[in-house]
């Protein structure tokens, strides 16, 4: 039996600052680890095992940074008097927040029977990953924006490996099967689409531009997809010689996918 494990961890502060929060934004936080076993109860019996774990929650996923206006363009925070940062490092608005997990493993298998070896494969991963952060880029804080997506993914092959004479024969079949989905969801101030609601709605002075209540509209669309294939395989070695070999390999492959989507 053999094993090892090793690991890694990130930790460092934000590089700038949200202007609307005063927290640090572009900092990281992540920790993986990984680790393998082989066992070998015999010469003829070798499993491998192998898994994986990464997490990480910061600030420093993907904040948008507020640049400069395009031209002929003023962004409706600016339009209402709300601020942007003056350093390209700095973000406004909502806190950006990043979150990530990713964890795996395998397990390989070879088991030799006479002149055969029987190999076997299973690998599994999951991933979720999930970002909120502003899109508009000032404190005004009219799209939030968040993004997340799922994926769950399985594999599994097999191997036949056997030898007759100066023919070295291969039978193989694979399976994959795959689930991701997907979303971005944005409730949209009603600024946005230059309306002015609090003469709209009769609401007295001060009526707040940025006040929360109002944001009415929304930004959502997302999917799923999903997938399913499989294969099956050969492959014929002639050995005319030590020195010379002629091979012969043929596969047949199937793949399914449906997706479904929303968009509003």
């Amino acid at each position: 039996v053999g094993a090892r494990l090793s690991f890694q961890t990130t930790d460092h502060a934000g590089w700038g600052k949200n202007i609307s929060t005063g927290q640090d934004v572009d900092d990281e936080h992540r920790r993986s680890v990984r680790g393998k076993v082989n066992i070998a109860p015999s010469d003829n019996l070798i499993i491998k095992l192998s898994a994986d774990y990464t997490e990480q929650n910061d600030s420093g996923g993907g904040a948008f940074h507020f640049l400069k206006n395009a031209p002929g363009f003023l962004a409706d925070g600016l339009r209402d008097g709300f601020l942007v940062p003056s350093n390209a490092r700095d973000v406004a608005g909502v806190q950006p927040r990043f979150g990530l997990k990713n964890y795996g493993g395998s397990v390989n298998i070879d088991a030799t029977i006479g002149k055969s070896t029987l190999t076997s494969i299973t690998g599994y991963r999951k991933v979720h990953s999930d970002l909120l952060m502003s899109s508009d880029g000032t404190t005004g804080n009219y799209a939030p924006t968040q993004f997340e997506e799922n994926s769950t993914m399985f594999t599994q092959e097999l191997r036949w490996k056997i030898s007759f004479n100066n023919i070295d024969s291969l039978f193989g079949a694979y399976y994959f099967n795959e689930k991701n989905s997907a979303q971005t969801l944005a409730p949209l101030h009603w600024r946005l689409f230059d309306v002015n609601f609090c003469a709209l709605a009769q609401i007295p002075q001060p009526c707040a531009p940025n006040s929360q209540r109002f944001l009415a509209q929304a930004f959502d669309a997302g999917g799923v997809q999903k997938t399913n294939a499989f294969a099956v395989f050969t492959q014929q070695t002639w050995n005319v010689t030590d020195a010379l070999g002629v091979d012969l390999g043929l596969r047949y492959s199937s793949e399914t996918r449906k997706a479904t989507e929303h968009f509003q």
